[in-house]
């Protein structure tokens, strides 16, 4: 079922909202499900607990990913194949009319943002941000978010079907999150300039600007550049089934495709992290301080 915040939205979104309804009635029919998708106004609240408690059982769900909608106002689950099963043991833990269903496809595509020049990518199963360049061992690629669930090895594609590489390594639990993708394609290069016309910092942040109050600024592919202060420098939480610690607590806005965006400052401190994703009490974001010491973000030009 598809929930959509009716408030002073229904005539705006009237087309949107029937391609929503359309395309979760044809997920369900094909596979041999039968329930018909309902609009259902929420609150905000409402949403946020029904997105704690489908990351918190992912694994035993059997889903691959959820995220938050809050620009249409619903909670997107992603599984490999629908089935009865799985949605009965969605309806255990939530209320499905809060639910919007999508199945596995070959490509879901990596939302790249346009400080990396606005390609768009795809890869695995989630839809994200491909944040910083960076290097491995000393070969270049860029960092995307670990927790979607896709695989080492897994090919990434520019938007015009080209190869631009490949998940090589990654760590979806404890101080970070993040996959780093090896460079395939050599005509990639960072471009470190925002659409607002800032130039994103390649020198990382020292460990002692980690404190409340600082402000920072997160530029994600749904959101765009939305500013924001640190209000808890280190927490331990869970994130999608995955325990982490020494997060970064922030109250920047961001939602479903923001994952894996820069967090960085504009007063000379430089580049903090790489936005994780969102909890009840705010945004989350791992310190590029703990990435492994062979992995570096890296401004190349070929």
């Amino acid at each position: 079922a598809l929930v959509i915040n009716l408030v002073g939205r229904l005539s705006e979104k009237s087309m949107q909202l029937k391609k929503f309804v359309d395309a979760q009635n044809m997920i369900t029919l094909k596979n041999g499900i039968d329930y018909k998708t309902k609009v259902v106004a929420f609150t905000l609240q409402e949403l946020v607990d029904c997105y704690n408690k489908l990351g918190d059982n992912m694994k035993d769900l059997d889903i691959t990913f959820v995220g938050r909608d809050e620009k249409n106002g619903y909670v997107e689950v992603r599984v490999d194949k629908l089935t009865q099963e799985i949605r009965d043991k969605v309806a255990k833990v939530v209320d499905l009319r809060m639910v919007f269903f999508k199945e596995k496809q070959s490509n879901f595509e990596y939302h790249v943002n346009t400080v990396m020049g606005g390609t768009r990518y795809t890869c695995g199963n989630g839809g994200f941000t491909a944040a910083w360049g960076a290097t491995y061992n000393g070969t270049k690629g860029f960092l995307i978010t670990g927790h979607h669930g896709q695989a080492i090895n897994s090919p990434v594609y520019r938007g015009d079907g080209k190869k631009a590489g490949k998940v090589t390594f990654k760590n979806e639990s404890g101080k970070t999150d993040f996959s780093f993708v090896t460079r395939e394609d050599s005509s990639w290069v960072p471009n470190p300039e925002t659409p607002k016309g800032r130039t994103l910092p390649y020198n990382r942040t020292s460990t002692t600007n980690y404190k409340a109050g600082q402000k920072v600024y997160m530029h994600g592919s749904t959101s765009g550049e939305r500013p924001g202060t640190i209000t808890i420098p280190s927490v331990k939480t869970t994130y999608a089934g995955f325990n982490h610690e020494d997060l970064v607590l922030a109250n920047y806005f961001s939602q479903s495709g923001d994952s894996g965006a820069p967090v960085f400052a504009i007063d000379g401190t430089g580049a903090y992290g790489q936005h994780v994703g969102i909890i009840p009490d705010g945004a989350l974001f791992y310190k590029l301080s703990n990435l492994p010491s062979n992995i570096t973000i890296s401004y190349y030009t070929s």
